[in-house]
């Protein structure tokens, strides 16, 4: 099988479409392997599709131990709990035989962690990770992380994003209205074109919904506006 080829098809559908709801960024040249972090190198891809590149990646560079390590990574959960239908034999058999031949590089003393803690400036909010004896001045210990948004920015109440079927308040909404709010003038060009409400839109790159809310209400109450009396 030419696994080159299938990932190559997979990035570049990633690259020719747009993404909507959740999405995980991808290096498509690995940076273990001299990857950076340019817009280029990036692109979305789902959850499903972004393991399956990793594993791609394992088949096409079979001896490159990190991205061996990096994909045995991803089949568990940041509790370390096993995700179910994403740890395949080979996949376990190839960790296992890289981690007996780079397991005494990473173990006690010879782990380059070993003996180091986190410390961050409080001025600077920069983050390092050193040994106690080798702390720079200003420097206290503890990892600074930056906290996430906790209230809505348009009607300050309180919500979260951690249960799938909660609603998210109306931050959720604003996100999705920055897709066409603003974008009047550009709309009633399409519709003074004679173009029907569907075309119009999706000219605009937006799918047309005949719901009550959302973009097909904006666009409605547009050409509603635009009709003589």
């Amino acid at each position: 099988m030419n696994y080159q080829n299938h990932y190559n098809l997979l990035i570049e559908r990633g690259k020719n479409r747009i993404l909507e709801g959740y999405k995980e960024s991808h290096h498509i040249l690995p940076r273990c392997m001299g990857g950076t972090d340019d817009p280029e190198n990036l692109v979305d891809l789902t959850a499903e599709e972004h393991f399956v590149a990793h594993q791609l990646l394992v088949k096409i560079y079979p001896d490159e131990s990190n991205l061996i390590f990096a994909c045995h990574r991803m089949s568990y959960t940041k509790k370390g709990e096993h995700v179910n239908n994403k740890m395949y034999g080979w996949l376990r058999k190839r960790f296992s035989d890289r981690v007996r031949v780079e397991g005494k590089k990473r173990i006690g003393t010879k782990n380059g962690s070993y003996g180091k803690h986190w410390y961050h400036n409080p001025n600077t909010l920069e983050n390092i990770k050193c040994a106690p004896d080798n702390v720079p001045d200003g420097y206290v210990q503890g990892r600074y992380q930056k906290s996430k948004p906790r209230v809505c920015p348009n009607c300050e109440k309180p919500f979260t994003r951690k249960t799938p079927n909660q609603k998210v308040c109306c931050y959720k909404e604003l996100n999705q209205d920055s897709r066409y709010k603003g974008r009047e003038q550009e709309l009633i060009d399409h519709l003074q074109n004679r173009k029907s409400l569907s075309e119009s839109l999706q000219n605009m790159g937006l799918k047309y919904s005949n719901s009550t809310a959302g973009v097909g209400k904006w666009a409605k109450d547009i050409r509603d506006s635009l009709l003589p009396d």
